[in-house]
């Protein structure tokens, strides 16, 4: 049946290239159902930025605003404009150093991102990830708002470094990327999975994943017992002592 299935997904797949492909050849029609799509990199983004393991602050602004489609006109006004918001935010954190003893790193970035989330950001919008949108409109979600954060960060020298999470799909819902992707539950800090992984390296990472959260594994759901959909529960299990919730005719291949 995984054969079956795998061809015909193999066949869907190839049939939409050539179909496009012939669609792209045909200027009229290609031109207008693909004018919206870059195939080619801008060349506005520098070689820094494509090849440099740190960006310093100014290349990832000028990256990242290329990257969510702004012209050069508006990347002048938005690099203008947040230019005088971190002047606006350290004038800030100075006043607030000052009326605090002891201000540390920790209370820099917290004061950091007040400022962001009560004067740059104001609107939460599930699929707005484009930072010149965040700028001018005020509307973000999480990619846009850590883009504006990341930026703060780096001109004020403190270091920040990314930690795999899962994907919000909405509300307390997510889902960790796999062969066969993991459902994420999250109930006060509890987690519930849909399935468990591919393979026992699955579970290490899926828990790595939801321990850096602060979340505990309670149970995982398993919809069949697939190995892309089984392999890791027995390594979360035995780390966790999570319950596993499977229907009796596939407990045992569990």
């Amino acid at each position: 049946m995984q054969k079956k299935y795998l061809f015909k997904k193999i066949c869907i797949v190839v049939i939409a290239m050539h179909f496009t492909a012939i669609l792209v050849a045909q200027d009229d029609v290609g031109q207008n159902m693909f004018s919206n799509i870059r195939f080619v990199a801008d060349e506005r983004i520098s070689d820094d930025a494509s090849t440099s393991e740190v960006m310093d602050a100014e290349t990832f602004l000028q990256t990242a605003l290329i990257a969510s489609g702004a012209s050069d006109e508006e990347i002048a006004l938005y690099v203008e404009q947040l230019h005088k918001s971190v002047a606006d935010c350290n004038q800030e954190i100075e006043k607030k150093a000052k009326q605090q003893e002891n201000f540390s790193t920790a209370d820099k970035v917290e004061q950091t991102l007040h400022f962001i989330y009560d004067t740059l950001i104001t609107t939460y919008s599930e699929k707005q990830t484009r930072l010149d949108v965040a700028i001018s409109d005020k509307s973000y979600n999480c990619v846009s708002s850590a883009l504006l954060f990341m930026y703060f960060m780096k001109k004020q020298d403190i270091p920040v470094t990314a930690n795999e999470t899962p994907l919000h799909v909405a509300g307390n819902t997510y889902y960790i990327e796999n062969p066969a992707r993991i459902g994420v539950y999250v109930i006060d800090k509890n987690v519930w999975l849909v399935d468990g992984g591919f393979a026992p390296d699955a579970g290490v990472r899926i828990l790595d994943v939801i321990t850096k959260q602060g979340w505990t594994l309670k149970g995982i759901i398993v919809t069949h017992a697939h190995p892309d959909h089984v392999g890791g529960c027995r390594y979360l299990q035995s780390k966790t002592n999570c319950k596993i919730f499977a229907h009796g005719l596939k407990i045992p291949d569990v």
